[in-house]
């Protein structure tokens, strides 16, 4: 064999397992031929210990560096190719779609598992097979990202008074939503009253409702949207200045 041949085997990432059969190499089976290599090429610069040429110590470090990059690149590439690539939940991807259509008056609704499908045309029901607070946040963090939009949270009044006993796991629920939409200073309303400003809204206005997986009562979150580059005292001094506006 060549020594043209030999280097090129030393640095390939896979050996022969006999009859034609490629076999891929760990991470350490390839570093250590790539290693081999470098200090192969080294051994020539050099002679009994004496450098050959002045630039044989740089030019070894080189190769060494060379050699870890190559084993990494290998090994990496083959985890890589092996791995299956992650995709948005279906949910996700109505919600990017949906939320530049959505604007001032229009509802997100991100609702626990017994949320009833409401028959209104306007009412778009999907079931996210996530947790409630994932999906909130979710919500929360695409429609703080947008431009155009922003958003009066409301929460059902009843979620407060909730007892433990009854829905265990909520006052544990209480402390994470609290954290969670904090910045968002939410409106507490009792639950029908919200659902009347929803129907209301829904007999012009799209609204999306995403389930979860929530099974405790009262904890469903949702977002009016509003407009995002104009604000409520905006809008009043403007209708002072209106005449005969209310």
């Amino acid at each position: 064999m060549t020594l043209s041949a030999t280097i090129q085997g030393l640095t390939e990432g896979c050996h022969s397992a006999g009859a034609g059969t490629v076999v891929p190499m760990s991470f350490g089976d390839v570093l250590k031929r790539q290693c081999i290599v470098a200090c192969f090429l080294y051994s020539k610069m050099t002679c009994r210990g004496r450098t050959r040429y002045a630039g044989a110590s740089l030019t070894f470090s080189i190769l060494m560096d060379v050699a870890v990059h190559r084993s990494l690149s290998t090994v990496e590439g083959d985890i890589m190719a092996d791995t299956p690539r992650l995709t948005k939940p279906e949910w996700e991807i109505r919600l990017s779609a949906l939320l530049p259509l959505f604007g001032h008056r229009n509802w997100i609704v991100v609702a626990d598992s017994a949320y009833p499908a409401q028959s209104r045309p306007g009412i778009e029901t999907i079931v996210s097979g996530s947790g409630q607070l994932e999906v909130a946040r979710k919500v929360l963090d695409a429609v703080t990202a947008s431009k155009h939009v922003r958003a009066n949270v409301y929460l059902d009044k009843e979620l407060e008074f909730v007892p433990e006993d009854d829905a265990p796991g909520v006052m544990r629920y209480r402390d994470q939503l609290a954290a969670l939409l904090g910045k968002a200073n939410p409106t507490r309303l009792l639950h029908e009253e919200i659902i009347a400003r929803l129907d209301e809204s829904a007999q012009v206005f799209r609204v999306l409702i995403i389930k979860t997986e929530m099974t405790i009562p009262y904890t469903t979150v949702f977002f009016q949207l509003n407009c995002g580059y104009w604000s409520d005292e905006g809008e009043q001094r403007l209708r002072r200045f209106m005449p005969g506006a209310k």
